[in-house]
């Protein structure tokens, strides 16, 4: 098993410990994987994105690059276990509001931490263009962010908006995954939550003024798509487009 593929799975722990706090306020299991689940940009995201071969292609890591990423994701990997483990019995004790915020915050700290090291390792314009395909990664979740709601100088209005839209999107994700529990039709499950999040991503954009709409394509650049087998792409504004004809 690769390091890409052992931290994937490691991630995937973690959005399932927390993903009851994904779902409505009136209760019910939500389900996280990379893309989906209570926060699209899963913990660590930027180290993770860096060992995908797509990204590191779009990047144009130098092989000497890449052999210096792959220790800071297996030290990523292991921040992010003694962290769980350190949550485990206190989100049982919290409020699904509360226990999704203590996620979405531990999410930001490793994030910032692999920030830290990737800055050893990459190029500015390298790491520019990583946080802007993680942006894209995290779907309609970004608009949450704070830094993207400091760029975009979101209204409480437009917040409140978006954060319905998010809580929506959080059910028919989850509704989605229950409802393909044993289904061997994998590709039917993907289709249908690329879909979910080209709606969401429609609507979010809805929300935004022309003003904000070109601050949203600053922040994210270029649209870049993953690529089979690494879940649902984003975009500006959906599930992939990035360099389709490259």
């Amino acid at each position: 098993m690769n390091a890409t593929r052992r931290m994937t799975i490691a991630l995937g722990i973690v959005a399932l410990l927390a993903a009851p706090a994904a779902a409505q306020r009136g209760g019910g299991q939500g389900q996280g994987r990379f893309g989906q689940g209570m926060r699209m940009g899963m913990p660590g995201g930027l180290a993770q994105l860096a060992m995908a071969p797509p990204v590191q292609e779009e990047l144009a890591l130098s092989d000497d690059q890449i052999a210096k990423i792959e220790p800071i994701g297996e030290q990523l990997r292991s921040d992010m276990m003694s962290r769980m483990q350190e949550m485990r019995d206190q989100l049982g004790d919290l409020a699904p509001e509360a226990r999704r915020d203590r996620f979405e915050q531990m999410s930001r700290e490793l994030n910032a931490a692999a920030k830290v090291r990737l800055e050893a390792v990459l190029k500015p314009e390298q790491l520019d263009r990583l946080v802007q395909i993680e942006l894209q990664q995290q779907g309609v979740q970004a608009f949450s962010e704070p830094a993207v709601v400091e760029t975009l100088k979101l209204t409480d209005d437009q917040k409140a908006e978006i954060d319905g839209l998010l809580e929506t999107y959080r059910t028919e994700v989850r509704e989605a995954f229950e409802a393909a529990r044993g289904s061997e039709d994998r590709g039917a499950v993907m289709r249908e939550l690329v879909e979910l999040r080209q709606s969401s991503m429609d609507a979010a954009m809805a929300v935004l003024t022309d003003d904000q709409k070109a601050s949203w394509e600053e922040l994210t650049g270029e649209p870049f798509q993953m690529g089979p087998g690494f879940g649902p792409g984003g975009g500006r504004g959906g599930p992939g487009g990035g360099r389709p004809n490259d």
